[in-house]
């Protein structure tokens, strides 16, 4: 790939560095970021509800375990939560006895329809993505329902890993908090779950950032050039 690409598009600025870590030539590594269908994704929920959502595969590094746990740390606190877990994966039977050892109240829902993933984006008051670094040293890009759960208004709460911090506001459209951080986890997530108003607030903020930055047409144009410029470049 290094010595035969013209180009390599990384997702994010953290795949970039992995990149030029390996040995990549700066020149010819661009950031491009993945965009999303924000008509589709059109923020137009309905109540809120005391759900926290996680949509995704159940491998490591997408980091359930932690959520998990914190979930049944809400429980054991009094606080009203219901976790809602889209995906399914080879941790799947592991994951479903923790939340059991824990006492968290999950629903596990096996992978759905894009349709059933937006209305439970829309009933949700918070989207957990609690990604970590796994033992292989696998990590994440930049998940795209980060970007579709703000295009929805929904607020996240996501760790520091990996491009998640290139995907939102901090402080304004999400909260994020260390890797494997079960208390801090559970303190976001119940910053949304009792303060329904701000959460509000952020879900505004996280639309507006999605539609400015990482909608389907920009992005897609932006690609569009680069393999223009590909093309057009001498070999």
């Amino acid at each position: 790939v290094v010595a035969r690409a013209s180009l390599v598009i990384a997702v994010s600025d953290f795949i970039r560095s992995r990149l030029l870590a390996a040995g990549f030539p700066p020149a010819k590594v661009v950031t491009h970021r993945n965009g999303i269908d924000i008509s589709y994704f059109d923020g137009a929920a309905g109540r809120r509800e005391p759900i926290v959502l996680f949509v995704g595969r159940f491998v490591e590094k997408k980091g359930c375990e932690f959520l998990l746990r914190a979930l049944g740390l809400l429980s054991r606190r009094g606080v009203r939560a219901k976790g809602v877990l889209i995906g399914e994966g080879v941790l799947g039977p592991s994951l479903r006895q923790l939340a059991a050892e824990v006492g968290a109240d999950v629903s596990f829902t096996g992978f759905l329809p894009l349709d059933d993933v937006k209305q439970w984006l829309g009933r949700a008051a918070v989207v957990a993505v609690p990604s970590v670094t796994a033992a292989d040293g696998n990590s994440e890009g930049l998940p795209t329902v980060i970007l579709e759960a703000q295009s929805m208004g929904t607020p996240v709460v996501a760790t520091r890993h990996a491009g998640n911090a290139e995907g939102v506001v901090e402080g304004e459209s999400a909260l994020l908090v260390d890797e494997r951080d079960v208390d801090g986890l559970a303190s976001a997530l119940r910053f949304f779950l009792e303060s329904p108003r701000l959460a509000a607030d952020f879900g505004a903020a996280g639309r507006r950032f999605v539609k400015s930055h990482f909608s389907i047409e920009t992005q897609v144009a932006g690609l569009e050039q680069l393999y223009m410029g590909v093309a057009s470049s001498p070999r």
